[in-house]
């Protein structure tokens, strides 16, 4: 019998503020109903693309096409910003294949669309969203979850999108509502580990929760992003970043950096990203390190964030 991810649905959604029709089910996605602007479809993909630019045992990528190979999983061809077509192995894992579909396929054709990504979790403050990044292991979703505990709604996880309006307003797109967590921060949290609805590929120390309340499902204008950095050291600490010290910030973070310079998008990417940098406030927020302090940098977080909207 065919899986339920394998049936041909021809179902509308949308997923970070554009509308998708897909032959696959997509649990994670939101209802849409306005006219396609992507395509994801069950098919024939090749095993080679024209005139890559970068070509791995996994993937190829060239100025329009990315070509992902996962064993066991599925052939992925993701063409121009538009179309995703898919080429499932008999023995695919429904979890495993949504994961690729709603994380390197979608984050690689946003980035053909020319939208400029950031390695971060983002959440609404006030009606602000607030972007939380740092590296892997800082704990930037995990600072995300107990925020949306406390009632401030969830926009994504992982990465965030950012799309300019005419007039330059920086949005944020609402990703998936999922959370991509450790299973020791989901238990630092007191969330029953009960609750969480799988494991996330093969990381056994990773989960995935879905997100059930506090969803944010409109884009938010940008107001501040936070760079969480854990170190040695006795207290939490939360420094605003100037000048050059905001643009390496955003540089830092910017996700899948490498491909942005195969596809000789620096120039465009470099102006947007001074164009942020002008409109947003940047904080360094320092966190000791196998130390819990949640509770302070929240406390530290949302006092200098009510500071600034009183300023304004």
């Amino acid at each position: 019998m065919m899986s339920k991810l394998y049936e041909k649905a021809r179902r509308k959604y949308r997923a970070f503020g554009l509308s998708v029709i897909s032959d696959f089910v997509l649990d994670d996605f939101l209802p849409g109903e306005e006219a396609a602007e992507i395509e994801i479809v069950r098919g024939k993909v090749p095993d080679e693309i024209r005139e890559p630019l970068k070509k791995n045992d996994f993937f190829q990528l060239s100025k329009r096409e990315f070509l992902l190979k996962i064993d066991g999983v599925a052939k992925f061809l993701v063409s121009e910003g538009k179309r995703i077509v898919i080429e499932p192995c008999p023995e695919a894992d429904n979890l495993k294949l949504n994961s690729y579909i709603y994380g390197t396929c979608f984050e690689v054709l946003l980035i053909q669309r020319g939208m400029l990504a950031l390695h971060g979790s983002a959440v609404v403050i006030d009606g602000k969203c607030i972007i939380i990044s740092g590296v892997s292991g800082a704990g930037k979703s995990t600072l995300a979850l107990a925020l949306r505990e406390m009632g401030y709604p969830f926009l994504t996880d992982d990465v965030a999108f950012l799309s300019l309006s005419d007039d330059d307003t920086i949005w944020v797109c609402p990703g998936f509502p999922v959370h991509k967590l450790r299973r020791d921060s989901v238990e630092t949290i007191g969330i029953n580990m009960q609750s969480i609805s799988q494991i996330y590929l093969n990381n056994q120390d990773k989960c995935v929760m879905r997100v059930k309340y506090g969803y944010q499902k409109a884009p938010v204008q940008l107001f501040a992003l936070l760079e969480l950095r854990s170190e040695t050291c006795n207290q939490v600490s939360m420094t605003r970043l100037d000048g050059m010290q905001k643009l390496s910030v955003l540089f830092n973070h910017t996700f899948r950096g490498s491909f942005l310079s195969l596809l000789s998008m620096e120039v465009a990417n470099f102006r947007k990203h001074v164009s942020i940098a002008g409109k947003i406030y940047v904080y360094r927020v320092i966190r000791p390190k196998n130390t819990f302090t949640l509770e302070k940098q929240i406390k530290l977080i949302l006092q200098e964030l009510k500071e600034l909207t009183n300023v304004k």
